[in-house]
């Protein structure tokens, strides 16, 4: 039977690297593929001070895939938008510690904590702007 497999892609505005790093350093986990612009075909038009940015690169950590890139040169990034990262944590440690992690120079939008539907709960923008659900069952 055919199968689809859906991947978060990330797109950044010239610091992908540094929140690519950031990102592996709160999830684990491994970069495994990490094209720079200045790697591309030559005839791609970009400039001498763009081109150590991240055209492509792959975060691999517990079975899960993130996609990330900076943006064209010269595109803007809009961070404004109604999608959100959610992660299913089966610790609680596990939950607790990225979630600390990402608000640390982040922004809290639902203080970690039990939630109706039998979970631990909490959100987070990121310090790059991406939003995080972070969801804990208890009863797992």
């Amino acid at each position: 039977e055919d199968r689809m497999n859906l991947i978060a892609y990330l797109t950044f505005g010239g610091n992908c690297e540094e929140s690519m790093n950031f990102y592996k350093s709160v999830l684990g986990g491994e970069i495994t593929m990490l094209m720079r612009f200045g790697e591309g075909p030559g005839d791609m038009p970009v400039s001498n001070a763009y081109k150590d940015k991240i055209m492509h690169a792959q975060l691999e950590f517990e079975g899960n895939i993130l996609y990330l890139s900076d943006t064209w040169e010269g595109q803007n990034v809009n961070t404004d938008g109604n999608i959100s990262l959610n992660i299913n944590f089966d610790s609680e440690k596990g939950l607790e510690d990225v979630y600390n992690a990402l608000k640390e120079s982040g922004q809290v939008t639902m203080e970690l904590q039990d939630q109706f539907w039998g979970a631990k709960y909490g959100s987070v923008v990121d310090q790059y702007g991406t939003n995080w659900s972070l969801n804990y069952s208890k009863s797992e």
